[in-house]
């Protein structure tokens, strides 16, 4: 400690032996990381400050400034560098002629204002920012090839991805200086250079964390630029840095049409073959500093979000004949990675988002190899679950067309999605019962009557019109009961639905807010008054359907087609004499009777004809 004393005593004279002092500063450090708080405790940062202001020797000031560089890799030297007004003086000496000094003094600053707002500020305030963006624009961007200089480049930019990283006000100063241009400027002219391309991709990465920031890059030529690096260089942690990049400027519609025509989707898919099984952990500052990158994710992630857009969705799938669903086709649905799986079935859905494209899907033969892979995959499970989930999706949109529908009967599709009945997965559920509704809708009855007709299927589906946590489950849950009942035309299946609970879902599903949903509702629950009422017409009277009833006839907002749904449904009840009887006692006589006054001719006329069998 004696000789960290005489030092700074060395130092503050400005006298003797300056810089074998600042050496053994440095060598202490380098050997105890302690001693920095030694230092600090003993003023050194205040001496430096002012020497700074004074000394004319450009090696004593690149030592000063590389003291201050190694002192604040420690977090808790960086605000007494603050307090002890290093950072005017720092600044001042921004733009030495000698590059060893720029070099130290932007190490030095640059490590103060890591995750440091107020000395951001002050660095802003000292005109440091202005400093540093003309040593970028000019002087790192110069034909000088020597290895000074490549350090010089790396460590400015090290510098203002620790000058901008979350901080906006500073982003939007940088902007205005011209960072986008510089940015590109680089990466075309040192695409080889692997350490300066990582730490400019940092950059960008961090000037993308606001919107404005997003929309700067979204409106420059940097997407073309950053794919053909991509393709470029074979370094792990540029791939990471290019693909976070990515993740993020994917999410706007533009973005994504421009990525499509620079191939980037066909680039990835070649990238993810060549770096099969390429897994590594990273740990500098980026958005996935603290896990573990996989390319593998981070590129199927990126696909997947690109096709989300309706055009470049169409120009991907190109008639059928794309480069990513032949890859998908012949290798991701069959992969031994679940991640190539799980994204083989997402793509798939994200085509299958026309009748057009649909119909070539199943052209193509898509249906056996999802039908195989969710064989493989019917346990619970997070992993289980995304897959069954992206291929219920696909299947669900497959089965819209009906020209698809009779086909993906054929193929057993219906079979193999009823092997998941039982899964206790909300967002399975959900989806499950979308695709059983659209493979049964409007098709034969045999399908109907194969889910309906079975006591367990339907106990299972009545199961899940009450899910608490999941309107979109019980509402699909509702809407299968309907579908089943509709579409199967069975007394058989009725009274199973019956029976096994389903008709006061269908009296709640008659008052959902969405007209469709009350329609199919009361749909079924006409067909089974004029198939079964006979043998159900005490569920009926327990199941408060005529209030339902009494409550749609009297309702400003129910539709035109829905009250003339409710009228055939109060026509249909008038045959049983209980039924009827109650009909009377609700004064539903009453309501029917306005009703024939009614304006709309398909209300009015229907009225008519019911109005004098409830007073009969």
């Amino acid at each position: 400690m004696d000789d960290i004393s005489k030092g700074i005593e060395t130092l503050k004279l400005g006298e003797g032996n300056i810089e074998g002092s600042l050496d053994k500063m440095l060598q202490g450090i380098s050997h105890d990381e302690s001693v920095s708080e030694a230092l600090c405790s003993k003023g050194v940062l205040e001496v430096i400050a002012k020497q700074l202001e004074v000394t004319q020797e450009p090696k004593y000031l690149a030592k000063m400034a590389q003291l201050v560089a190694e002192m604040t890799k420690a977090e808790s030297i960086r605000m007494p560098c603050v307090n002890a007004g290093l950072i005017p003086p720092l600044v001042n000496i921004m733009n030495h002629q000698v590059t060893e000094v720029v070099l130290q003094t932007s190490r030095a600053l640059g490590n103060i204002c890591f995750d440091n707002d107020e000395a951001r500020a002050i660095i802003d305030q000292s005109g440091g920012l202005e400093k540093l963006m003309d040593l970028i624009k000019n002087r790192c961007l110069s034909n000088d090839a020597n290895s000074e200089n490549q350090k010089l480049r790396v460590v400015c930019f090290g510098h203002l991805l620790n000058l901008t990283n979350s901080n906006e006000g500073i982003h939007n100063k940088v902007f205005s200086l011209g960072a986008v241009a510089a940015l590109e400027d680089f990466l075309t002219k040192y695409a080889d250079d692997t350490s300066l391309c990582e730490m400019v991709l940092l950059c960008i990465d961090s000037l993308l964390e606001t919107e404005s920031g997003r929309m700067k890059f979204a409106c420059s030529g940097i997407v073309e630029i950053l794919v053909k690096l991509l393709e470029q260089q074979d370094d792990g942690e540029i791939h990471e840095a290019i693909l976070d990049i990515f993740a993020v400027l994917a999410e706007n519609d533009l973005i994504k049409v421009n990525l499509t025509k620079y191939h980037l989707v066909e680039i990835l898919a070649r990238l993810m073959n060549t770096h099969r099984g390429y897994q590594a952990n990273f740990t500098h500052t980026s958005r996935r500093s603290s896990e573990a990158f996989s390319l593998e994710k981070a590129a199927t992630d990126i696909i997947v979000l690109i096709l989300t857009e309706d055009e470049s969705m169409k120009l991907i799938f190109n008639h059928g004949e794309g480069e990513l669903l032949k890859e998908v086709m012949s290798s991701w649905l069959q992969s031994q990675s679940i991640q190539r799986k799980i994204s083989g079935a997402l793509v798939i859905g994200n085509f299958a988002r026309s009748d057009e494209h649909c119909i070539k899907l199943v052209e193509c033969g898509v249906l056996t190899p999802l039908q195989e892979l969710l064989q493989q995959h019917t346990n619970p499970g997070d992993i289980d679950m995304k897959l069954q989930h992206a291929i219920l999706s696909s299947f669900r949109n497959l089965a819209i067309p009906a020209v698809n529908k009779p086909i993906m009967l054929q193929s057993g599709v219906l079979d193999t999605v009823l092997l998941i009945i039982q899964t206790e997965m909300a967002p399975v559920q959900f989806k499950l019962l979308a695709t059983i509704r659209m493979l049964v809708d409007g098709q034969a009855a045999s399908a109907a009557v194969q889910v309906g007709g079975s006591e367990a299927l339907v106990k299972r589906i009545t199961e899940l019109c009450e899910v608490p946590d999941h309107a979109g489950v019980a509402g699909e849950a509702n809407r299968l009961l309907a579908a089943l009942v509709k579409n199967s035309g069975s007394s058989s299946v009725m009274t199973t639905v019956v029976k096994s609970g389903g008709l006061p879902y269908l009296v709640a599903m008659a008052t959902s807010e969405y007209p469709i949903m009350q329609t199919e509702a009361l749909v079924a629950i006409a067909l089974i008054a004029s198939t079964t009422l006979e043998n159900t017409e005490s569920d009926f009277k327990k199941s408060s359907l005529l209030r339902v009833l009494h409550q749609l006839l009297t309702s400003a907002e129910t539709q035109p087609e829905v009250m003339v749904n409710v009228l055939t449904v109060t026509e249909l009840l008038l045959n049983s004499a209980d039924l009827k009887k109650e009909v009377k006692e609700l004064d539903i006589a009453s309501v029917v009777k306005t009703l024939t006054s009614q304006s709309n001719q398909m209300i009015k006329d229907k009225a008519k004809t019911v109005y004098p069998k409830i007073k009969s």
